[in-house]
């Protein structure tokens, strides 16, 4: 299975990787389903989702998720409202 991703972690170019934010969403869906049915601490599934869903509502979806991390500094770079200090 590495021989998909192989060439964006050698060269950088994750275009051949196009794996959106908004896929890894979606699949985080699977991992709390997955946690639930097995009486697993959901915690962190919760977590991971939460923190990609705020990415996708911030309208970045079609970043690649190798941008994830680019989308998490901006976001934590904006004010945050009142109510959420």
């Amino acid at each position: 299975m590495i021989d998909v991703p192989l060439p964006a972690l050698v060269t950088g170019d994750v275009s051949t990787v196009p794996f959106f934010v908004a896929n890894a969403l979606k699949d985080t869906g699977y991992d709390q389903t997955m946690a639930n049915g097995s009486g697993a601490s959901k915690a962190i599934a919760d977590g991971v989702r939460s923190a990609i869903a705020a990415v996708v509502e911030g309208g970045h979806g079609r970043a690649y998720i190798s941008d994830l991390h680019g989308c998490f500094a901006r976001r934590s770079r904006q004010p945050r409202p009142e109510n959420e200090r």
